[in-house]
């Protein structure tokens, strides 16, 4: 599977990459779980080595941080 999320919007997925969803608006009434986001992404059946999914609330910063650090760890881990 190389597409994930809107078909038309043809989002790329590049195997053996590392992948992060900061799941933003998380202080919105309403807003998927972490779970409720990775099923309805389908992320398990992804080709990529790792996924992270983190809610995060961007107007306070919450998980930002530790997202891009998790990010950065993870692309240092293979190399790139």
């Amino acid at each position: 599977r190389l597409f994930f999320g809107d078909r038309k919007k043809k989002s790329l997925i590049v195997p053996d990459i590392p992948l992060l969803v900061l799941a933003n608006k998380m202080d919105v009434e309403g807003a998927l779980d972490v779970d409720q986001i990775e099923a309805a992404l389908d992320l398990q059946d992804l080709p990529v080595r790792r996924y992270k999914v983190l809610p995060s609330v961007a107007t306070e910063g919450r998980n930002l941080k530790e997202g891009f650090l998790w990010m950065v760890a993870q692309l240092h881990e293979y190399g790139y």
